[in-house]
């Protein structure tokens, strides 16, 4: 995850298995989903990104993801969303939770980047919302 000063935009990539990936949007729309033959990849992936990855800027308000991409590779896909931040990146907080509902040990980091510097937030089944900024200093 990492916030861009110029756009005013929070970019998130996210690496996951092909197979969870596929697992997960079958369930979810009720029809086998391929990465390589089923047409509503993108939007299917979105929403469930959109439910799964939750962002709370400084007053509390949820944003939403717009969709940007997916690049596949051998065994994993890498998927691209983004969010307009206007108002910044101070005290804002994320909640990751992709995959939890197929596994009870799943454990997600989120790396964040920002003016050079890094952080990382591990969530597990049960955490909550984790600040950010606080997690990377007094970043101005």
């Amino acid at each position: 995850m990492e916030y861009d000063e110029q756009e005013k935009l929070v970019e998130i990539s996210i690496e996951v298995f092909t197979n969870d990936l596929e697992n997960i949007l079958s369930r979810r729309s009720g029809n086998n989903v391929r990465l390589d033959k089923s047409t509503r990849v993108a939007q299917l992936a979105l929403a469930y990104l959109n439910e799964t990855i939750k962002l709370k800027n400084y007053d509390g308000h949820l944003k939403t993801f717009s969709w940007v991409g997916m690049e596949p590779r051998a065994d994993t896909v890498w998927l691209y969303i983004e969010t307009k931040m206007p108002e910044g990146f101070e005290g804002i907080s994320i909640r990751n939770c992709v995959f939890f509902e197929l596994f009870s040990d799943q454990v997600n980091r989120v790396h964040i980047k920002r003016d050079g510097k890094k952080a990382d937030l591990v969530f597990k089944p049960g955490d909550d919302f984790k600040a950010i900024t606080p997690t990377l200093g007094d970043v101005k």
